[in-house]
């Protein structure tokens, strides 16, 4: 077997005999002989020709598939366009081996043109313009053919290269998923392993004596996981019910009271904001602490190293709402809140530079108040979020606005 660079020299040989061998047929083909024995001669050189001219295409044929896969395309579109201008060679001869025009009929389209008998009146000359004319464009007509053949494979060759890539990038993203659903099996297996020291550990410090308290809602855990757990959830970065914070208090500390060497573990996804809660919460309950400040600085003394505890606001509200329920339980009423509309004030950005609101749920009250009427009644019962957002382009146009008003 050749190597890849002896493969492509013989395929540029081959080429180079097949494109020697075809300009001889084409000068063979374009030659007028009067003579109808040379014109035979001629003929059947052309028909030899022809098929040196074929097995050439066979053997190049034969070499592409030792050449690698790389080179093998780009040979293979020039393969193509070898034998379509190949075919039109042998359409060519076998025009001119069946129409040749006698001398007689050349005289009788030319006129006497070539040897010059005769003189040549307008009709005659007008034909002769329009037979040339027609020739022309019939000239021209197959080289556009030609060239859009010739994009054609081009364009092929283009889309075999697209097809290849597309290939390569689906198998990086297989083997990426692949990678991946390893990874999620590792990290499932990192888990089972971490609740499984979780128990032990709880096991061996206070054997049937613990109770875990899971808040995280975007995940939980079966209940055969521990002996005993129970389930407080509410979402990450936000605050809870003020019902929830009650529950919590009220079941831990009922567990705790049933024995001294009872302890309760309270866990959310990073322990700090939900957990600081709800551990503040239950500090106040027990009176482990005196007042919301420093049932908050006790756990975050306790459970970070830069004093950063609780740190989102409306948490932090909520240990003062339960410290308030607990010296007055009536002062908290357990109702729905229904929002119906809500007015921002000083928020200039929410408008375009027409004036108008870019929200239909939003009217604009006055220059510098926008009314939100939600489509449907909100029910809430606890802290809930507002997020507003502005783009560049509103921004730019509030900018232009106040850059023009100042201009004026």
């Amino acid at each position: 077997m050749t190597s890849s660079n002896e493969g492509s020299d013989l395929f540029i040989s081959y080429e180079q005999d097949f494109g020697t061998i075809c300009d001889a047929i084409r000068s063979k083909i374009e030659k007028q002989i009067p003579n109808q024995k040379q014109r035979k001669a001629t003929v059947r050189a052309a028909e030899r020709e022809i098929d040196e001219a074929d097995e050439i295409i066979a053997q190049m044929e034969m070499e592409i598939l030792n050449i690698p896969t790389a080179s093998r395309t780009r040979l293979q579109t020039k393969l193509r366009l070898f034998k379509s201008e190949f075919e039109k060679t042998k359409r060519d001869l076998r025009r001119a081996t069946t129409q040749v025009p006698s001398s007689s009929n050349r005289e009788e389209l030319f006129g006497g043109l070539e040897s010059g008998d005769g003189d040549l009146d307008a009709s005659t000359v007008d034909q002769r313009s329009r037979l040339l004319t027609g020739t022309d464009r019939l000239g021209e007509s197959s080289r556009r053919l030609q060239d859009s053949h010739r994009l054609a494979l081009e364009t092929e060759n283009v889309g075999i290269n697209i097809l290849g890539t597309l290939k390569g990038q689906r198998e990086t993203i297989l083997r990426s998923r692949d990678t991946l659903t390893e990874a999620d099996s590792h990290i499932d297996k990192a888990s089972k392993t971490l609740k499984g020291m979780a128990r032990r550990y709880l096991d061996k410090h206070h054997p049937q004596n613990y109770k875990v308290y899971n808040l995280r809602s975007e995940k939980g855990y079966t209940n055969d996981l521990f002996e005993i757990s129970a389930t407080f959830a509410f979402k990450d970065h936000q605050a809870p019910t003020l019902r929830t914070v009650i529950q919590f208090c009220e079941d831990a500390s009922d567990y705790l009271a049933l024995d001294p060497e009872n302890v309760v573990v309270v866990h959310c996804k990073a322990g700090k904001g939900r957990t600081g809660v709800m551990v503040a919460a239950l500090l106040l309950k027990l009176k482990v602490a005196n007042d919301p400040n420093e049932a908050i600085q006790m756990y975050a003394r306790e459970r970070t190293h830069d004093g950063r505890g609780i740190t989102i606001p409306s948490q932090r509200r909520y240990v003062f709402y339960f410290d308030s329920f607990l010296h007055d339980p009536w002062s908290v009423k357990n109702r729905e809140i229904r929002i119906k509309k809500m007015v921002l004030i000083g928020h200039q950005s929410a408008l375009n530079k027409d004036g108008k609101c870019l929200k239909q749920s939003m009217r604009m009250m006055s220059r510098e108040e926008i009314e939100l009427v939600p489509e449907d009644e909100l029910i809430v019962e606890s802290d809930f979020i507002v997020v507003l957002w502005r783009t560049r382009v509103a921004y730019k146009s509030v900018r232009d606005a106040q850059s023009n008003h100042r201009k004026s």
